[in-house]
């Protein structure tokens, strides 16, 4: 005997229940996936990242934003909320409203225990399949590291890694360096506060 398929969620109907949730879910696929409430690390690496993204894109057309908006990737098999976005020029959004952007240049995610997985694996194909989207960054919350992939001319992705409160992020498609211990400042690795 088969086994009854799981019915999966129309877009239309996830963005109706998440108009009206009292918590925030993101969706993939027909999936949908509620976020649990973030540590103190990830808030303080969300904050610093997204600091120093606002002061190095001062004079820029370019801005960043923080977790609260949504992300349409294509036509709409995924739903998320990253925890930074940058735009640059005019934000293009679903609808009639300013709720789900549609362009953002840069994504970046603050790995999680309990989101690494989803973060590195479908949602990250996802978004590589967005063309606006020009880098994806990976911050670690147990060392100071950090994956940018780089989405290259000919379309193929390409990684680097900065390691250390020495190093640099250098995200290219902005023209913008982020200091890695700035990134860090308030978080602690390996027992002690950097």
């Amino acid at each position: 005997m088969a086994a009854n398929p799981i019915p999966r969620l129309a877009a239309t109907k996830y963005l109706a229940m998440e108009e009206a949730a009292t918590f925030k879910s993101e969706f993939l696929g027909g999936e949908v996936f509620a976020m649990a409430g973030a540590s103190f690390t990830h808030v303080v690496l969300v904050g610093n990242l997204f600091g120093e993204l606002r002061d190095g894109l001062r004079g820029k057309p370019c801005r960043a934003v923080s977790s609260d908006l949504l992300f349409r990737v294509g036509e709409g098999r995924l739903f998320a909320y990253p925890d930074v976005m940058v735009f640059c020029g005019p934000v293009e959004f679903a609808g009639d409203g300013q709720r789900v952007a549609l362009n953002p240049i840069v994504v970046a995610e603050v790995l999680s225990p309990s989101t690494e997985r989803f973060d590195r694996g479908r949602k990250a194909a996802e978004y590589r399949k967005c063309e606006s989207v020009q880098q994806y960054v990976l911050v670690s919350q147990d060392e100071a590291m950090v994956e940018i992939y780089t989405r290259e001319p000919d379309g193929l992705w390409r990684l680097s890694e900065v390691e250390g409160l020495d190093g640099v992020v250098t995200l290219s498609s902005l023209g913008v360096e982020v200091m890695m211990r700035a990134l860090y400042e308030g978080v602690e690795l390996d027992g002690a506060a950097s």
